[in-house]
């Protein structure tokens, strides 16, 4: 982690990271692309709204460096591109939303993150942090592919 952050503040790190732990015991969904989208994105966003100062480097955001500037500026692209693959299994497709791997939208790679901490700070207006992060799998499905549209929507 050293290598990727310039923490001046690991709190939301391990804020993250511990939400995580947490989570996957009350949240069994691993399969499909809209899981991670889910889980990575929710533990994004309860980082977030416990240290509400964090910058994107200590959200992690940061990776590639500008990568919340490189997806608002193509987000109905990103928005699309994800509800396309939203049921997507395949590993590569997963590599490029959450990993260094590249894909044929030339999108930014690890946009996921980002991607889902939007949808459950979107979601997360109307639940509070108890009751997003538990959640029953078809309720999470549903509100993400409702979110989902209204940004597509908002974005179009």
């Amino acid at each position: 982690m050293a290598k990727y952050h310039t923490w001046k503040n690991d709190t939301p790190f391990f804020h993250h990271e511990l939400f995580h732990v947490y989570h996957e015991k009350l949240f069994q969904c691993k399969d499909e692309l809209w899981c991670s989208i889910w889980t990575e994105g929710l533990a994004t966003y309860v980082s977030y709204k416990l240290t509400p100062s964090a910058s994107d480097d200590e959200l992690m955001l940061n990776i590639p460096s500008n990568l919340v500037k490189k997806i608002r500026s193509r987000q109905l692209d990103s928005l699309v591109d994800l509800k396309k693959k939203f049921y997507s299994k395949k590993p590569e497709i997963y590599s490029s939303f959450f990993n260094f791997a590249k894909d044929e939208t030339k999108l930014p790679y690890r946009r996921g993150y980002y991607l889902g901490f939007i949808l459950a700070k979107e979601i997360g207006k109307n639940y509070s942090l108890e009751q997003l992060a538990k959640m029953d799998k078809q309720t999470v499905e549903s509100l993400l592919l409702k979110e989902l549209d209204l940004l597509i929507k908002a974005e179009g």
